[in-house]
């Protein structure tokens, strides 16, 4: 009886002393240790130590981690439907336990072990709707041990990600609405609620300018943006092949050999369609017919209206002078007598 009762007290006060998580080597559910985090009556602010902050790419220092603080905090900025990685490694056989939280503390990913025998965090996470953009990445040793930790942090714009022009809309940008953007197919309320305006705010009243610009995915940075017609790369043979928009054709002498060509917008010949205040009608250099040899009947394209150059001529309202990319005289090496053309600011 003495001796039962013996060992019933030494049992009592040893699941006082060890920690739960090593009493066994069984490792605990993850979702028992992220009960931790949300514990009622507990700040999570008060067992955390904030040690940094990092942007999407970059690899935080080697991070001492001892408790107490129970955890350490890394906070970074992301948007709504951003595509976000984490990954927490030991520099000294340390065994990470990470999580990601939101403005508010809430838990919206964890991960203990990256795979079967791999003690690192990996978390792969699409960013849900939050109230700021602010945002946590915190982690801890497993078994609460002094060891040396690094993390690393991947992200992509879910607001602005694509992979064609399809996935790709212009819409009105900013607060005020006083300009353009383009982002992803879906994503505008994400868009204006990345731009946390202020309730209230007085803005100027002003009309804003329309412009041809479209919105397209960019095959090398996989983001949507806009971009000029007269500057779009259009055909050839390429798995996001750039289209031009109504009212412009694509040209090009190696579109026979699926190389790309250029927008150009049509006008004269038998058409007898005008070009646009701020553009000029002139012989499309591309076709074989000329003014000089079959007249007035001979289609041509709209090219930005002319100005700099001897006469000195300027653009009308809201254009800049600028040198003209297609023609053989640098503004740079030639002076100021290059011909240039009108363009967007």
């Amino acid at each position: 009886m003495i001796a039962t009762r013996y060992l019933s007290t030494l049992a009592l006060v040893a699941s006082l002393v060890v920690p739960a998580c090593a009493a066994s080597d069984e490792k605990d559910d993850l979702a028992e240790i992220s009960s931790e985090i949300a514990s009622p009556g507990q700040s999570f602010l008060s067992q955390a130590q904030i040690v940094g902050s990092l942007a999407y790419g970059e690899t935080s220092a080697v991070v001492s981690y001892r408790n107490p603080s129970r955890f350490r905090a890394i906070k970074f900025a992301g948007d709504v439907g951003d595509s976000v990685v984490v990954d927490v490694r030991s520099a000294n056989g340390g065994d990470a336990v990470a999580w990601v939280l939101d403005d508010s503390f809430n838990v919206v990913a964890s991960n203990d072990d990256a795979s079967s025998g791999v003690y690192d965090s990996h978390i792969e996470i699409e960013l849900p709707a939050h109230q700021s953009r602010t945002h946590y990445i915190v982690f801890r040793d497993y078994a609460y041990k002094a060891r040396k930790f690094q993390v690393e942090l991947k992200g992509t714009s879910g607001i602005v990600a694509c992979s064609q022009d399809t996935d790709c809309e212009k819409i009105v940008a900013g607060c005020c609405h006083l300009s353009h953007a383009a982002i992803r197919v879906g994503r505008e309320q994400a868009y204006h609620d990345s731009l946390q305006c202020q309730a209230g705010l007085m803005c100027p009243m002003m009309m804003i300018r329309n412009t041809d610009d479209v919105a397209q995915c960019n095959n090398d940075t996989h983001q949507c943006e806009l971009v000029d017609p007269l500057a779009i790369s259009c055909g050839g043979r390429r798995i996001n092949m750039h289209e031009c928009p109504e009212g412009f054709v694509c040209e090009g002498a190696g579109l026979a050999v699926d190389a790309p060509g250029a927008c150009r917008k049509p006008c004269g010949g038998f058409s007898g369609k005008a070009c646009d205040a701020n553009f000029t009608c002139v012989d499309d250099p591309t076709d074989e017919c000329s003014d000089a040899t079959f007249g007035a009947d001979c289609g041509g394209i709209c090219q930005p209206k002319t100005c700099g150059g001897f006469g000195n001529l300027s653009c009308p309202d809201a254009l800049v002078c600028i040198d003209d990319p297609n023609d053989s005289c640098d503004a740079r090496r030639g002076g100021a007598d290059c011909g240039s053309i009108c363009a967007n600011q």
